[in-house]
């Protein structure tokens, strides 16, 4: 009766249990506790491409493990997490080159409405320099009950006048208090940018024509310059 039992039990488990097994040992090892059998081989192939798409794996791990900490349901946490690596891809693209705590940030604004657009346009104004303040600037921003247009349209402002790290970091803070003072959320971003714009240099100018280009008189076509090889003028 228990090789009988056994037999059945594998066939019924079996699809389930071989996906699990067929994962890499990294990405079933990343496999918070907590999930049941079920969560874990549906979650197993999706950590598997993680790793093979060089996402940040322990990004959708803490995810998959806030949703066992608060008691979602298997089936939500498979849905979430799938939605979030999906997510992760695109943001990695949108920010190439990055890194993993740019794309996780990246993943979140996306969930949250940010465009990739909003994405790529942050990495072109900080080609060579980390964009994790910007980007957690910028989740936070939407979380505070901004718009996720509005709140790119300010982040990309302030990147391209030149803000400082520092000054992007305190946005959200005093946002935080001047909504706690019965002051809305975009009203408070509008005036807290300009007083960070007010201090920073002017908008950068379209760069200008060459010496060479700028030196030569322009000449409307058909005009004569008074130089003449022969003949009366």
């Amino acid at each position: 009766m228990r090789v009988v039992a056994g037999i059945v039990a594998a066939l019924v488990g079996g699809p389930m249990a071989l996906r699990a097994q067929q994962a890499p040992p990294s990405a079933v090892a990343a496999l918070p506790p907590g999930l049941d059998s079920a969560a874990r081989a549906a979650l197993a192939p999706v950590f598997a491409r993680a790793v093979q798409q060089g996402l940040p794996v322990m990004a959708l791990r803490v995810k998959a493990a806030e949703g066992v900490l608060h008691g979602v349901p298997s089936d939500r946490i498979v849905g979430v997490v799938t939605r979030f690596a999906e997510r992760l891809v695109v943001a990695k693209a949108a920010l190439a080159p990055a890194q993993p705590d740019e794309v996780s940030d990246g993943a979140n604004a996306l969930g949250l409405g940010v465009s990739a657009s909003v994405l790529r346009d942050i990495r072109k104004r900080r080609p060579a320099t980390p964009v994790t303040i910007p980007l957690a600037v910028l989740v936070q921003l939407v979380t505070q009950g901004i718009p996720a247009s509005r709140a790119g349209d300010i982040v990309l402002r302030l990147l391209e006048r030149g803000a400082s790290t520092q000054q992007l970091a305190e946005l959200p803070k005093v946002i935080d208090r001047d909504v706690a003072s019965g002051v809305s959320a975009e009203r408070a971003l509008d005036l807290r940018a300009a007083n960070v714009l007010a201090t920073l240099g002017p908008r950068p100018l379209p760069a200008l024509p060459t010496a060479a280009a700028a030196a030569a008189p322009s000449m409307p076509v058909g005009v004569s310059n008074g130089n003449h090889s022969g003949g009366r003028p």
